[in-house]
């Protein structure tokens, strides 16, 4: 899925011929990637497919601004699901102070 979701947004990426907004594209994508990881088996992952579908069919109905909402509503929608999705960190207490824990930080 995640191979397959790069691979759709990097052509319509490459399809825009930006010289300069790809390397930024690819930079913000390497570090956001792998949060990407917390959707495997998201009950969302259907609904993205109908997302791309429709940026699909702006695009070849050449509407730059539906395209563009749509791609910003993906995007947006993408990013509340991993949020959600997030492992919130634990409380812990020790010396009677709470403290917030994650598991998931390195």
């Amino acid at each position: 899925m995640l191979d397959a979701n790069r691979a759709f947004h990097f052509t319509i990426y490459q399809a825009a011929g930006s010289e300069k907004l790809l390397p930024c594209i690819e930079m913000l994508w390497l570090q956001i990637g792998p949060y990407f990881g917390v959707l495997n088996g998201h009950p969302s992952l259907g609904r993205y497919h109908d997302e791309h579908e429709r940026i699909i069919e702006r695009l070849e109905e050449q509407d730059g601004p539906g395209a563009q909402a749509a791609i910003s509503r993906h995007i947006t929608m993408a990013a509340e699901d991993i949020l959600a999705a997030w492992p919130k960190p634990a409380a812990s207490r020790h010396d009677g102070v709470e403290h917030v824990v994650s598991s998931n930080l390195i």
